[in-house]
């Protein structure tokens, strides 16, 4: 647990997972489906319940550092609302292990990453950016395979990789 004290308007709360999952495991399939799901997006359980119902965060969105396996969680909030951010950030991990995935979160998340990877053949940059990520990983995905894997992951290969995923680090950023 860190944290730290600068003049901000608004507190940033981050929290550090292990995965022990790169890019370069079969996977890696089942924990952009994860990520999804937890802060992928407005359908995300992040998004709907912290930001949302609870009417805790500015923003909030989880991202994946693919060549080391972890993931970390982003929050714009009031300093004094860290607690109860935190814990309702870290049920929706736990529902998310516990198989308490909906239709629609599942849905939309594999709808939304479909798109993203189309929406790669957009840009040369990304292109070029997704296949030297494949290079370096060994990996032999082309955008098609990428999504056909995607498609292939269910809500519980889903939970079972986020039985394995573990908090590391708590930072805070406070006014």
């Amino acid at each position: 647990r860190i944290t730290d004290k600068l003049d901000v308007n608004q507190a940033k709360l981050s929290l550090g997972f292990r995965t022990n999952i790169t890019a370069d495991s079969e996977e890696y399939y089942k924990l952009l489906v994860y990520n999804g799901i937890l802060g992928g997006g407005i359908h995300s359980k992040l998004f709907r319940n912290v930001r949302e119902n609870a009417s805790l965060a500015y923003y909030i969105f989880s991202r994946l550092e693919k060549f080391k396996g972890l993931m970390v969680i982003s929050s714009g909030i009031d300093a004094d609302k860290r607690e109860k951010a935190e814990e309702i950030i870290l049920r929706q991990v736990k529902e998310i292990s516990e198989g308490n995935i909906s239709d629609y979160e599942f849905d939309s998340t594999l709808k939304s990453i479909e798109t993203g990877i189309n929406s790669l053949n957009d840009s040369q940059l990304q292109v070029v950016d997704f296949y030297l990520s494949q290079s370096i990983t060994g990996g032999s995905d082309t955008l098609h395979s990428l999504t056909e894997k995607v498609m292939k992951v269910r809500k519980k290969d889903v939970a079972e990789v986020a039985s394995r995923i573990k908090l590391d680090t708590v930072y805070f950023l406070t006014p």
